[in-house]
């Protein structure tokens, strides 16, 4: 273990004495886990820099455009800010074609602004749209009518929707989407990386309206990809380095790869359709783990953080009630929001295609980290495009970079 990851340890540690045997802020004890080794950087994982080549398209025009999709040549996306928008890749004009949430200030609002995350189209050409903190929404792009599918106000399972991120469509009509966490939304997401496992991934029954969960008790679960046969559901598992292939005719989940050099977050299919794209949002060394990787078997340290990050709330909020101004609410925006600590820890990301057994084909990389923040590749033509919640780009490669590894 490096120096600096024992030091953040040992830091958390510090806190546990606050603790008894069992937390009594949270009743109980998280769970411990112990995540597998990571996969050797060898054959498909080989060190490269390719990924570092992506061009910059729309560069500080657009801000967080999270998840792409295509149709006839033109990209849609979601933005900081709440608008779903129509990017023509050939002249970089960007149009507002939808908007959920209310107005607001600035991302410091995000809460009110809704900030859209995972993006497909459904087989009848309207966009599917999860908003993480508003729910789920299909849209008519060319009339910009919208209707809300789910909101995060109703009751699944016996549990409010905490974090809708990603979305997959069928051809019969169902969505299927990810519930990151019931037990937090975006801004204090942290939580879900700390406490148990509480994400879910469900479907939306195109007649009745009615939602089912596939799988439970998920860490951070995320992208999600149909294979071509529609017998399986891919899931980006976040916060286990893994990618889960749950069978639809029974809902039996199985490990497609685990043991990944990061944390996989959205998926799409690779050139031609085959295999999967899976962009890994944060990647890692074999002998450097990251700080949840760190913590899992420690219970106590993550109750302890768990505390800490609470009474941080607690304080912001009152802050906020007491001085309700522009400038206290920016300042709760960064030292309250998993952005925050998600930005400072991902130093680099990588593309990774895996066959349809979970066997790694190649990778893009960007040792560097000029390229970063990573958290969709989908590819369009002689083009693989690059989504990220962080960046104000649009990163683009020529398809042939990952083709030429073959």
């Amino acid at each position: 273990m490096a120096v600096r990851d024992g030091l953040r340890v040992a830091l958390l540690l510090f806190f546990c004495c606050l603790l008894p045997q069992e937390s009594h802020s949270l009743g109980r004890l998280p769970k411990a886990y112990r995540p597998p080794p990571h996969l050797p950087l060898e054959g498909g994982l080989s060190r490269n820099a390719r990924l570092c080549g992506a061009s910059r398209l729309l560069d500080g025009l657009v801000s967080g455009p999270e998840s792409l999709a295509e149709r006839q040549g033109q990209l849609y996306t979601g933005l900081n800010g709440g608008h779903v928008v129509r990017i023509d890749p050939l002249t970089d004009q960007v149009t507002s074609v939808a908007k959920f949430g209310r107005s607001c200030e600035g991302p410091w609002d995000e809460e009110a602004c809704g900030r859209p995350a995972g993006v497909k189209f459904a087989s009848d050409g309207t966009l599917i749209v999860a908003d993480m903190y508003y729910g789920l929404f299909r849209v008519d792009v060319d009339t910009g009518q919208s209707w809300q599918l789910v909101s995060v106000n109703e009751t699944i399972a016996g549990r409010r929707p905490g974090l809708p991120n990603g979305v997959e469509t069928a051809p019969d009509g169902s969505i299927f989407w990810s519930d990151s966490s019931t037990a937090a939304n975006f801004r204090n997401a942290i939580v879900e990386f700390l406490d148990d496992a509480s994400g879910r991934v469900l479907r939306l029954d195109p007649e009745t309206g009615a939602n089912t969960v596939l799988a439970d008790e998920l860490r951070f679960p995320n992208g999600l990809l149909l294979t071509p046969d529609q017998s399986h559901l891919y899931i980006a598992e976040t916060g286990r380095n893994r990618i889960l292939r749950c069978r639809l005719s029974d809902g039996s989940v199985s490990t497609l790869v685990e043991g990944l050099p990061g944390a996989p977050d959205g998926l799409r299919p690779g050139p031609s359709g085959a295999g999967v794209l899976a962009a890994l949002i944060s990647t890692d060394t074999p002998s450097r783990a990251t700080l949840p990787e760190l913590l899992a078997p420690l219970p106590k340290a993550r109750a302890a953080l768990l505390l800490l990050l609470r009474a941080n709330r607690a304080l912001l909020a009152t802050a906020n009630t007491a001085l309700p101004l522009q400038a206290t609410r920016r300042i709760t925006h960064v030292l309250g929001h998993t952005e925050t600590v998600f930005r400072e820890t991902m130093a680099r990301s990588m593309v990774v295609w895996l066959d349809d057994e979970g066997g790694i084909l190649t990778s893009l990389q960007c040792p560097s980290g000029t390229t970063r923040y990573i958290s969709e590749a989908i590819v369009v033509g002689n083009n693989i495009y690059l989504a990220s919640p962080f960046n104000n780009y649009i990163g683009r490669l020529p398809t042939e970079s990952l083709l030429s590894q073959l």
